[in-house]
């Protein structure tokens, strides 16, 4: 029995990729019914108690951080520099602040079809 082709199906690849940080946002707020806070991205003095507390080379590769209740999300630019960023989460523990620290991806160009 031959097997399946696989589907072209461009629609259900852009269910899948994230585009920006709203589109995220807007996405987390569907699954939860709508019942979240409204997270707020941080501002930039986070950004940088974040990037001083870094090593010097991981620094410009933290591109976003958003806040949520209980939770802090840390975008990089790539999936090298999110693995090295989870390996130095211990140094982001006192910014953190006892919150969960998550780290996406993101990249700076956004995906591309």
């Amino acid at each position: 029995m031959p097997k399946k082709l696989p589907r072209n199906n461009p629609a259900g690849h852009s269910h899948r990729t994230v585009h920006s940080a709203a589109s995220l946002l807007q996405r987390i707020k569907q699954k939860a019914g709508g019942n979240l806070p409204p997270p707020q991205l941080a501002g930039v003095a986070t950004l940088e108690q974040l990037r001083m507390r870094l090593p010097e080379e991981l620094r410009p590769h933290l591109t976003e951080v958003l806040e949520k209740p209980g939770e802090l999300v840390l975008f990089t630019d790539s999936a090298v520099w999110a693995g090295r960023l989870k390996l130095a989460s211990a140094e982001l523990a006192a910014v953190a602040a006892g919150r969960r620290q998550v780290v996406r991806i993101m990249p700076r160009g956004g995906y591309r079809k």
